[in-house]
């Protein structure tokens, strides 16, 4: 996929790539990423470098480090890098990185990798670990470790360009090989080029332990799986990136699986289990901007959405809850909340509903009860995030839910009805917050089970009236907590 300003980019391309001295910024310490693969506008009609910007301004406020870009081939990335490298320097992001993230299910050649890194390594925006350029993959195990070694690495070697390796390699099968220390450490002495691995996810495992009912169907832990990973490259002296997924839903692939997160309970899961366990060297959010499988994370009210059958649904409640955790993992400490806020997350229709239009949504049917992994259950996921004990009200239907909340992060869920649920947040006879959601429909036009989220925060910011800026360069990703 083409942008229209092909040409534009191209004829930067020559400015941008002038010899750069190459700088090791961001080498140590911990580092958060997030895959970068599909371009979605934050306004109509936005042109490609504003949307490049845009990107950049979303991700330095959400306190990331930059994109792994998810590129097909060589063609994509004379285009992806360079247009990020022109929109962080454009807006003075001079800390913005990026990394290749080789897809492998098109048939990126070696030789169009191998130039890609002696193209582009040596600009300060291209992170480097370890003092060498990453590169990392979407699959291509399948091709053995000989091929990687002898077509990819060993050239780049020679060329006076090593690299880092930490590819996602995975079990022979995904879907059956569980995810333990000993198929772990078989994957990795498998692939003797490899610096560490990193992992997409795995599937149908819900990021609850065995002994919560949270969990629902799965065949494993998604915690457990990721820690015994982690485990296992430590042991071998080995580089772990570890990802975090905010949920899953396959929209138009064959399989049609969706995984049930639980909003901020899921995420909370997750990063406690990286911070807590799998002490990894990087994280990887997965996705930026993945609209096909919907978990992305871009704060965009546009998501693209020229696939017939995948309606537009923001997910800026997961991008600013993220930021809290991103902030706790760098520093290693909690951080303390200092405006109150509420962040919702939940299907727009019922689990069993019949949408009238068998025409739309990929042609496809309703989700087969096998691919519903997790605890599925019509029910919304709110988080509060309180300075002191408040009372949450939700109103969903002809329902109103209270709950007394203590102080902190907590997620509570509750039935959820036809309708447009309202919030309001109470603390000593005072209403401190109100806000209306978004619209649940009891008979969908077509099956969706994405989740919509958003926020709002006392004398704050909300998800409605988000829009990127360059607010991250007063040094605050958010007005809500203070990192510690």
């Amino acid at each position: 996929m083409l942008p229209k300003y092909f040409g534009t980019l191209l004829i930067a391309l020559a400015l941008l790539l002038a010899p750069r001295t190459p700088t090791t910024a961001q080498e140590t310490g911990p580092l958060v990423f997030a895959h970068w693969l599909l371009s979605m506008p934050y306004k109509a009609g936005e042109d490609y470098l504003t949307t490049n910007k845009n990107d950049v301004r979303a991700a330095m406020e959400l306190g990331i480090d930059g994109f792994a870009i998810d590129a097909f081939s060589g063609d994509q990335t004379k285009i992806y890098f360079p247009a990020f490298i022109q929109a962080a320097d454009a807006i003075g992001a001079n800390n913005f990185k990026f990394f290749l993230s080789a897809d492998m299910s098109l048939g990126f050649t070696s030789a169009d990798i191998v130039e890609t890194i002696k193209t582009f390594a040596s600009n300060p925006h291209y992170l480097r670990v370890n003092g060498k350029p990453l590169l990392s993959t979407y699959g291509g195990q399948a091709l053995g470790d000989r091929w990687w070694q002898d077509n990819v690495l060993s050239p780049l070697q020679a060329s006076g360009n090593p690299v880092t390796f930490v590819p996602y390699f995975d079990r022979n099968n995904p879907n059956r090989d569980t995810p333990n220390d000993r198929n772990w450490t078989t994957v990795i002495d498998s692939y003797n080029s490899i610096d560490g691995l990193f992992n997409f996810g795995i599937p149908k495992s819900p990021p609850f332990r065995l002994n919560d009912a949270n969990i629902g169907n799965h065949w494993w832990s998604l915690l457990d799986g990721q820690e015994s990973l982690a485990r296992s490259l430590k042991l071998k002296g080995k580089i772990y990136i570890a990802s975090y997924v905010p949920y899953y839903w396959a929209v138009c692939h064959s399989a049609r699986q969706y995984t049930e997160t639980q909003g901020g309970r899921g995420m909370e899961n997750a990063w406690d289990s990286i911070i807590s366990k799998q002490h990894p060297e990087m994280v990887e959010i997965v996705t930026w901007n993945d609209y096909s499988e919907s978990t992305f994370i871009e704060p965009t009210r546009l998501p693209l959405t020229k696939t017939a059958g995948i309606p537009s649904l923001p997910h800026l409640g997961y991008y600013e809850l993220l930021k809290y955790y991103v902030a706790w993992y760098k520093s290693g400490h909690r951080p303390t909340i200092v405006k109150d806020g509420i962040f919702f997350f939940h299907r727009t229709h019922p689990n069993d509903a019949v949408a009238f239009d068998r025409k739309s949504g990929c042609s496809m049917g309703a989700i087969p009860a096998r691919q519903k992994w997790g605890n599925v259950q019509d029910r919304m996921y709110i988080t509060a995030a309180l300075t002191a004990p408040a009372d949450l009200v939700v109103r969903t239907g002809t329902s109103e839910h209270r709950r007394d909340l203590p102080a902190g992060l907590t997620t509570i869920d509750v039935p959820f009805e036809p309708g447009r649920p309202t919030y309001e947040l109470w603390r000593a006879g005072k209403k401190e917050l109100s806000f209306t959601g978004h619209q649940i429909v009891e008979n969908p036009e077509i099956y969706n089970f994405n989740v919509v989220s958003g926020y709002a925060i006392v004398a704050g910011q909300d998800s409605e009236t988000w829009v990127p800026s360059d607010r991250w360069k007063t040094g605050r990703v958010a007005d809500w907590f203070r990192p510690n």
